[in-house]
């Protein structure tokens, strides 16, 4: 949708999805509609980096770590440690209505906080069990909105957007009743 006029389909839908995933060629400085970004991670502001580490049973030491971050960028994004590769990001669908105004170019762009909570990870598993693992990260909206999400991090090497099934919940989510919805405060 248009973000000057919600509701209206402008068309540009794809290159909007294209835009948030990184690509700059609908950015203005390259003949497109979008804002020009300095980088393509957005700003991460209230949003603290959590370092977990992960084993394979085969070394009691960590042996390699990930760091967890919100961003106003809309999404969880989680980094290999040693090398600050992107190993995945995740956009809540909390924020799915609002993204569209991430492209709108200067001077009508105006900062806004999406996923703006430090995380948090819970191992789940048991560790004096071999193949016992489990890992919880649950995060939410901070001063971008109103609501909590949980993915499953046991195996961030492999996650991917073709199983979501790490994906556990989101609340507020649709089965949520009105009043839930209204009761809902800020996830600080």
């Amino acid at each position: 949708d248009d973000p000057r006029n919600p509701g209206i389909n402008d068309g540009l839908g794809q290159g909007r999805l294209q835009y948030l995933r990184g690509n700059n060629a609908q950015e203005q400085k390259n003949g497109g509609p979008f804002r020009d970004r300095v980088s393509k991670l957005g700003d991460i502001v209230h949003s603290s980096p959590l370092f977990e580490g992960y084993d394979t049973d085969l070394d009691p030491e960590f042996e390699y770590g990930v760091l967890y971050v919100g961003a106003n960028d809309g999404m969880m994004h989680a980094f290999h440690a040693d090398t600050g590769v992107e190993l995945f990001a995740y956009v809540p669908n909390l924020v799915f209505d609002e993204l569209n105004q991430l492209t709108e170019p200067e001077p009508n762009f105006r900062h806004r906080y999406f996923v703006d909570l430090t995380p948090h990870v819970k191992n789940t598993g048991d560790p004096a069990i071999t193949g016992n693992h489990g890992k919880l990260l649950v995060s939410g909206l901070g001063k971008g909105g109103k609501g909590y999400f949980c993915l499953n991090v046991d195996d961030p090497l492999t996650m991917n957007e073709d199983t979501p099934t790490w994906v556990k919940w989101e609340y507020p989510n649709s089965s949520s009743t009105a009043a839930e919805i209204n009761n809902m405060g800020y996830s600080y």
